[in-house]
């Protein structure tokens, strides 16, 4: 679950346009 991390992140960002840090609980 590293080889799309980058890709979900940007995703993430977009869809949340929240910082990684709020969704990131790794």
């Amino acid at each position: 679950m590293t080889s799309g991390h980058s890709h979900l992140n940007r995703k993430f960002r977009q869809l949340t346009g929240m910082t990684p840090k709020a969704y990131r609980v790794d």
